[in-house]
């Protein structure tokens, strides 16, 4: 069973769920995949990368886990905290990124889980 959340809902029950992103006018939508992968380890995914508009953050768990993904520029700056305060069960799990505010530049995606960190970068055009 998948959720779709906006940052951007007037439904106080979704926003007390998620912390406020630092950048204003910035939509984030959370939603479980039916595809499933067999590898044990957490994997993290971002494309198209480089992008123009949106990109997708793609997550796998292998095991239950609280997850919080955060946007770094390259200055070492978070600038976008993603944090879902509920355990997500093992599974594959997809966020829409609109990058309409951000500047063309590098940014670096963690994702932190109970199992360890994850970066990838994503290149905004």
């Amino acid at each position: 069973m998948g959720r779709i959340v906006s940052s951007n809902s007037t439904n106080n029950e979704e926003k007390n769920n998620y912390q406020e992103p630092f950048l204003k006018n910035y939509n984030v939508s959370f939603k479980e995949s039916e595809k499933v992968l067999v590898d044990e380890k957490n994997e993290l995914k971002i494309y198209p990368n480089p992008s123009i508009n949106n990109s997708t953050i793609e997550y796998y768990l292998p095991q239950p886990s609280e997850v919080l993904i955060s946007i770094y520029d390259l200055k070492g700056n978070e600038i976008t905290k993603l944090n879902n305060r509920n355990i997500h069960e093992s599974g594959n799990y997809k966020i829409t990124l609109e990058l309409n505010n951000y500047p063309s530049g590098v940014y670096i995606i963690k994702m932190r889980t109970n199992q360890g960190i994850i970066s990838n970068p994503l290149i905004k055009q």
